[in-house]
């Protein structure tokens, strides 16, 4: 929810492939991902430092549509393979990345199938052995 919730459900009111969900508690959130085809995160930032829910969608084998204004987008996003990023408030880039995604919607699967093996390198020990080896190289 939030400050344009309201207004959201009014200009979607018409249109039945758009739902709405209340709450949601963590543990479900699998499932949650799961019923959709395509997960999408269009953050205009500032304030989204990284979106870790993009992690979470690719965890549960989803194509990622995310904006270049996420943290997370350059590290976990390959453009064409398990997802694309689009260029934050360009509606334009939005829908275009949208339609090549569901243009084929047989490749959609690989796309999820990508990001489900692009996800499974990150873990926290992945993570501090490249902050480790950053330092390293920083000191050398």
């Amino acid at each position: 929810d939030g400050e344009l919730e309201q207004e959201m459900k009014t200009l979607a009111a018409k249109n039945r492939n758009i739902r709405f969900l209340p709450f949601i508690n963590q543990s479900l959130m699998p499932v949650v991902y799961r019923i959709g085809h395509i997960f999408c995160l269009p953050s205009r930032g500032p304030e989204e430092t990284w979106g870790l829910a993009v992690n979470e969608a690719m965890a549960c084998e989803r194509p990622v549509l995310v904006s270049n204004r996420c943290g997370c987008a350059i590290d976990l996003v390959t453009n064409g393979q398990n997802g694309f990023i689009f260029n934050a408030g360009d509606l334009e880039d939005l829908v275009t990345k949208m339609r090549l995604m569901i243009h084929d919607t047989s490749k959609l699967k690989g796309m999820g199938e990508a990001s489900g093996k692009a996800i499974r390198s990150w873990s926290y020990e992945q993570v501090a052995a490249a902050i480790e080896k950053a330092i390293l190289e920083i000191h050398e």
